[in-house]
């Protein structure tokens, strides 16, 4: 009785000792079509070039019910075959193979019909046994062996003669007493125990067709740092047989579970039902920013005056709303929450603020620049004065200013709010004069009211103002439509009264 091994010949190695008639045949194969040279107490083999597994496999067609505990497999197996140019079909060629169930069934009948090679020619018949040794196959399993009726035959072989590469296939019926849960397939080649160079191939008979389906619920969207963050999968089980067992690859083992990611995130169920069979459904809970409470404020827009005050501004960024700590990045680079610019002509800067949770908002500063230097030099600064520009040395400015005077050329009227960070409390108005708008310029340090009133003191407009928290200036629109021509007053009153009131006056075309 001999087998094909790597190393030293045992007895144990021999898988036939229950079945002479097997046994026979086997002492007597000769493999026509591999080259072997026999040594004392050794066998060794030509080793060939091949892939392995591409060209083999094992595939369960079908499970039929035939009563009485009785069941047809319908099964297809392949071996690889053949050599061109390049490779062989497999690492040797088959020279038996074999159906092992597991041992909660037995084989009822098995077929001695002919089978016959379609590339070697060779007749190949049926025996059932027990083997008990062999390789990861459970002790006591019956097998359905096929063996070449000419002790040289081959089912497949690895030579020229048998042709090109190709996966040599045959489809065979198994008939058991118990439905098996584990069905191996096995092939003989002068390499060792595998199927045109594979092992362990394996399929499920139990669950062919009877495996639960599964429902996660389908698909479901979360909001970061918005409603609902949460989601509940609603795991459900039909067919099988018997009572399920839940599974979630979160670890859960209850059918419905509530998840909060803050990523995308796959979940997957597996439903178990008596038998051991198993049906799996997976969800993906998408993660949204859409409804983000994330806020990113930009600061108050700011006013440059060129010749007058600083030539820089501050931008102070903050944000509220979303999850963790903040980043924040401007369009023109700085990383901080509050940087420094120093532009020449009116620039929008934009800040991004990016959450916890990479959720994002936008807000937009501008920085609006007026220069308002002239003269000889550019020593001086113009001034807006009873409607007529003048430019005035910086000497005389306070007498400008006190009686009246704006900075900055007549008409010069920033298009977005000015801003501007001084050390006092100040106001400024543009355009002056002025037809249907105006606007107060204003820096505050405590809550205080913006007024329009006539000459004699009558309010014809009235504005609460909160001081800015960073400090810096505040821009106040009046509206003017309806204001006839003349001489008004725009006053700022802090409404403790600690201060006197800051007064401009304001010419109406």
């Amino acid at each position: 009785m001999y087998r094909i091994i790597n190393g030293p010949f045992n007895q144990s190695d021999l898988p036939f000792d229950l079945y002479p008639l097997i046994a026979k045949q086997m002492k007597t194969i000769k493999f026509k079509y591999m080259k072997l040279v026999l040594c004392t107490g050794l066998v060794f083999m030509q080793a060939l070039p091949g892939k392995s597994c591409d060209l083999s496999g094992f595939t369960l067609n079908n499970v039929s019910s035939l009563g009485n505990n009785k069941y047809k497999l319908d099964v297809t197996f392949c071996a690889g075959n053949g050599r061109n140019n390049n490779r062989y079909g497999a690492d040797q060629g088959t020279t038996y193979f074999s159906f092992y169930l597991s041992n909660n069934s037995q084989l009822d009948t098995w077929s001695h019909d002919t089978l016959r090679s379609p590339v070697t020619g060779d007749v190949f018949r049926g025996y059932r046994m027990v083997d008990n040794s062999y390789l990861s196959v459970p002790y006591n399993a019956q097998a359905l062996f096929y063996i070449p009726d000419d002790d040289y035959g081959v089912w497949t072989c690895i030579q020229s003669t048998c042709g090109g590469v190709s996966s040599v296939c045959r489809s065979i019926s198994i008939y058991t007493i118990g439905l098996p849960d584990t069905v191996w397939c096995r092939g003989m080649e002068a390499a060792g125990n595998t199927l045109g160079g594979c092992t362990n191939l394996r399929v499920f008979p139990r669950c062919f067709g009877i495996s639960p389906a599964v429902s996660t619920g389908g698909n479901q969207t979360v909001y970061l740092s918005g409603t609902p963050n949460c989601a509940t999968l609603n795991g459900a089980a039909t067919g099988g047989n018997g009572s399920y067992s839940y599974k979630w690859n979160t670890g859960a083992t209850t059918s419905s579970i509530t998840v909060c990611p803050t990523v995308n995130t796959v979940y997957t169920l597996t439903v178990t039902d008596a038998n051991g069979c198993a049906g799996t459904s997976s969800a993906t809970v998408v993660t949204s920013c859409a409804r983000s409470s994330l806020t990113a404020n930009a600061g108050s827009d700011k006013l440059i005056t060129i010749g007058y005050g600083s030539n820089c501004a501050t931008l102070a960024g903050s944000a509220s709303g979303g999850y963790g700590t903040y980043a924040y990045k401007w369009s023109h680079g700085p990383t901080t929450a509050s940087t420094s610019v120093c532009p020449g002509n009116t620039t929008n800067y934009n800040l991004i603020v990016t959450d916890g949770y990479g959720c994002k908002d936008t807000d937009m500063v501008q920085v609006a620049v007026k220069d308002v230097r002239c003269g000889k030099n550019l020593a001086n600064i113009n001034v807006c004065y009873q409607g007529r520009t003048k430019c005035v040395s910086s000497s005389n400015l306070t007498y400008y200013t006190s009686r009246g005077a704006t900075i900055g050329a007549c008409g010069s009227l920033p298009f977005m709010p000015a801003v501007n960070a001084v050390a006092e409390d100040k106001l400024e108005i543009y355009p002056n004069p002025a037809e249907g708008v105006v606007y107060a310029v204003l820096t505050i340090k405590e809550s205080s009211r913006v007024q329009l009133t006539d000459m004699s003191g009558r309010q014809l407009k009235q504005f609460d103002v909160q001081p800015a928290a960073d400090g810096t200036e505040q821009m106040v629109q009046i509206d003017l439509q309806g204001i006839a021509p003349g001489l008004y007053l725009v006053q700022v009153l802090q409404q403790n009264g600690t201060q006197r009131p800051l007064v401009q006056r304001l010419w109406v075309k």
